[in-house]
C-alpha cells in the first residue's frame, strides 16, 4: 500500500499553536505521530512524506527507527538540519528524493506528481495527472485533481493510495492552462 503525508514539523513547538494542534507539547506530539504512522503502515508498504518532516536532526534520528516500512521524503523549505544523505545511510528504510517534483507512475492511477507545494499547473495535469501536496497547513480550495496531504489537514492521519483515488474520483478534471479540455 502508498500512504502520503506532509508537514509533520516532528521537534517545532511553535507549529502547535501556529496550526492549532491539540497537544500538549512535541513530545505528545511526536508519540502520537509515531503511533498513527504504525498503525497504519507495515513493514510491506511505502510512504511518501512531502516536506517538512523534522525540525532537528536529533529529533529525525529518533524518530525514523521508529517508523514502519519504506519512507521516501521529498524536500520541504523547513527540511534543513536533519536533510544532510551521508548522515542518513544507516536509515536503510529512507530515501532523500533528489528531485522538488517527484512523479510516481502506479498501476490503476493517472502519474501522481508529488511537491511540497502546491501548484495550479504540473507535469500532466491537463492530461488526467494528480497533484498531491503539502506546505499549506491548511486546507485550500479544491483545484481540479489536486489534494493536500498535510497531517494536521488529513485528521492527523496518513492518506491511502485507496483515500487519494476516492477524492479524485468526486474532484473535477483539471483545467488545460492552454484552454484545450
Amino acid at each position: 500500500m502508498l500512504y502520503f503525508t506532509a508537514d509533520a514539523h516532528l521537534g517545532h513547538d511553535n507549529i502547535r499553536r501556529l496550526d492549532g494542534r491539540p497537544f500538549s507539547d512535541v513530545d505528545e506530539m511526536e508519540r502520537a505521530y509515531i503511533e498513527v504512522w504504525n498503525t497504519t503502515v507495515t513493514s510491506q508498504d511505502t510512504t511518501y512524506h512531502l516536506g517538512d518532516f523534522f525540525w532537528r536532526n536529533e529529533v529525525a534520528h529518533r524518530v525514523l527507527p521508529q517508523l514502519n516500512g519504506k519512507i521516501i521524503c521529498l524536500r520541504g523549505n523547513h527540511d534543513k538540519s536533519w536533510w544532510k544523505p551521508e548522515k542518513l545511510k544507516k536509515f536503510k528504510h529512507v530515501t532523500l528524493a533528489t528531485d522538488s517534483i517527484h512523479v510516481v507512475n502506479h498501476t490503476g492511477t493517472p502519474p501522481l506528481v508529488l511537491c511540497h507545494y502546491p501548484m495550479r499547473s504540473w507535469q500532466g495535469s491537463a492530461r488526467g495527472s494528480w497533484h498531491l501536496y503539502g506546505h499549506t497547513h491548511r486546507a485550500l480550495s479544491a483545484y481540479g485533481k489536486s489534494l493536500c496531504v498535510c497531517w494536521n489537514v488529513q485528521n492527523y492521519s496518513l492518506v491511502s493510495l485507496e483515500q487519494v483515488k476516492e477524492q479524485m474520483n468526486i474532484q473535477p478534471k483539471t483545467e488545460d492552462p492552454y484552454g484545450h479540455i
